[in-house]
């Protein structure tokens, strides 16, 4: 007898929501390594990884994404929503970061224009998660049908 095999127990998407927020989390770990726990609103452009300026507001930011993606990747309608949330707070964070970048006065994640092109890499991976967990989850049966529309194996002209 053949065994009837289903869906991956956990698709692509929530791996790459699980990737991305274990590299948050990383980030945020080694920025914390770098500036340490004062001074939260610091501007020392001394204080950066790989390019990347740093503060300690900038690590906690990193280290809620992560637990965020960490926990959203358990299942995969949370990982589309933290597909969203990358596209919201990152496209946030990329619009605000055009604005403030060099005026510390603005500025209390102490962000640089490496840290802008980084945020746009992030909304793409955002856009990435979210077109994949739509797309396996219309292949799991997740799109409810509009009220009076027909259901799968129904056709449209039974009433």
């Amino acid at each position: 007898m053949s065994e009837v095999v289903g869906p991956a127990r956990f698709p692509w998407p929530q791996l790459v929501a699980l990737s991305t927020g274990a590299v948050f989390f990383l980030l945020g770990l080694t920025g914390f390594a770098i500036t340490g726990f004062t001074d939260f609103l610091s501007h020392d452009p001394g204080e950066h990884l790989a390019g990347f300026t740093l503060n300690p507001l900038h690590n906690l930011v990193h280290l809620v994404f992560g637990l965020v993606g960490g926990i959203c990747a358990s299942g995969l309608r949370a990982t589309f929503g933290y597909g969203w949330l990358l596209i919201a707070g990152y496209g946030a964070t990329l619009v605000y970061g055009l604005a403030a970048t060099g005026d510390p006065a603005l500025d209390p994640l102490n962000l640089n224009w490496a840290d802008n092109l980084l945020h746009l890499a992030f909304i793409a991976v955002g856009v990435v998660i979210v077109a994949g967990a739509a797309k396996v989850g219309r292949e799991d049966g997740w799109v409810v049908p509009r009220p009076g529309a027909p259901t799968p194996g129904e056709s449209a002209g039974r009433g």
